[in-house]
């Protein structure tokens, strides 16, 4: 038995292919399903209030298999399936009934548990390619240049696969990140080359075209990212088989996508020396932009200081890892140009509580919209 939400949405939980009957005396009491990109895999924490005794029948234990299926109601509902497995969990005799808590992650096994010692030859985008099909998950990549041996060193999957792409290098101006979807889908973007927004979000107003959201809240890592990587950092690489025995990497192509980058030049210009990081003496086992992909993909991802946590009552169509639009107005009316403008998502939240459906979208740009006076 599914769980209405106001007759707009439709939930369902299964525990190992039985669908778990969900009334007024088996209770959610609350979902979060979440995907980050700083998360190896999706992850879920639920509570259920099990009047009927029905979980402990079917016996609830570690790596129990969870399907959840979310739907909107109505000629072109469209659903959306999730599958999960149990990592931890807790259940309490109240007056209400047996309260069950549990935590999962995304069904993907090796990508979670497994270790591997083989090495993959090919470039980044290829052996992730291969990764994803030993784990069991869907694969949308880039075309890199950076191919070499890639020595996993007896590391899970899920590490393995986040070691590759911290190395990953498609151009000089590239930016490579990763993330596995809550639909099982690892991808793999230069999120300083990605295809124009499919999307927009739009506050304050019902628009043809627009998806609407209910609030947002802007917030800026400016500070910790730019005192990292922002204010002249600096990266050495020692080698014994270049033409010089050591190079360092120290400027970026930097095109912002917004008027008002969060990066002082002010402060930047007093700073004078900033960080130094020396990498491993190269011995030539690596693709040539080995060192200059790490400099690269951690300083141009710090770069990207002001992140906006968009909330919206509906299912909404956004992958992790693409580019989103969003408007909002200030109270008289003008452009909100602190946060409008053009976002790469790095988050997705759903919550479910009670009768309340919520989707946290979250993304990063490098600055405000702001023109500043003379």
């Amino acid at each position: 038995m599914s769980y209405n939400i106001q007759d707009r949405i439709s939930i369902t939980i299964s525990f190992e292919g039985l669908e778990y009957p969900l009334s007024k005396f088996n209770v959610l009491n609350f979902l979060h399903i979440s995907s980050n990109v700083r998360m190896l895999l999706p992850q879920f924490h639920m509570s259920l209030t099990d009047q009927s005794g029905i979980l402990a029948q079917m016996g609830i234990k570690d790596s129990s298999k969870v399907t959840i299926t979310i739907a909107a109601i109505g000629p072109d509902a469209v659903s959306k399936t999730y599958n999960f497995r149990v990592y931890s969990f807790k259940n309490a005799l109240t007056g209400t009934g047996m309260q069950w808590e549990m935590d999962g992650f995304l069904d993907s096994i090796p990508y979670w548990f497994t270790t591997t010692a083989d090495g993959i030859r090919g470039t980044s985008n290829e052996v992730l390619e291969q990764i994803a099909g030993v784990c069991g998950l869907q694969y949308e990549g880039t075309v890199t240049n950076d191919s070499q041996l890639w020595l996993p060193q007896n590391r899970i999957w899920g590490e393995f696969a986040r070691r590759i792409v911290a190395r990953g290098y498609a151009n000089d101006k590239s930016c490579m990140k990763s993330v596995v979807t809550k639909e099982g889908i690892l991808r793999y973007k230069d999120i300083n080359n990605l295809p124009d927004a499919n999307y927009s979000l739009l506050q304050g107003e019902m628009k043809e075209g627009w998806l609407p959201i209910v609030d947002h809240r802007p917030i800026s890592d400016a500070g910790m990212n730019n005192a990292l990587t922002g204010y002249m950092a600096t990266r050495r690489q020692q080698s014994t088989v270049g033409t010089s025995d050591q190079q360092q990497f120290s400027e970026l192509a930097f095109q912002p996508d917004s008027r008002t980058p969060l990066l002082d030049m002010e402060t930047r210009s007093k700073v004078g020396r900033g960080r130094q990081q020396y990498s491993p003496i190269d011995v030539g086992n690596v693709h040539p932009a080995y060192e200059q992909a790490a400099y690269q993909n951690v300083r141009y991802g710090n770069l990207y200081n002001l992140a906006i946590e968009c909330l919206s009552t509906f299912p909404t169509p956004l992958q992790v890892l693409d580019k989103f639009n969003f408007s909002s107005q200030l109270l008289g009316g003008e452009a909100n140009n602190v946060t409008n403008g053009t976002y790469v998502q790095t988050g997705h939240v759903i919550f479910i509580q009670g009768i309340n459906y919520y989707e946290k979208i979250i993304g990063v740009r490098h600055g405000t919209n702001i023109v500043r006076q003379q």
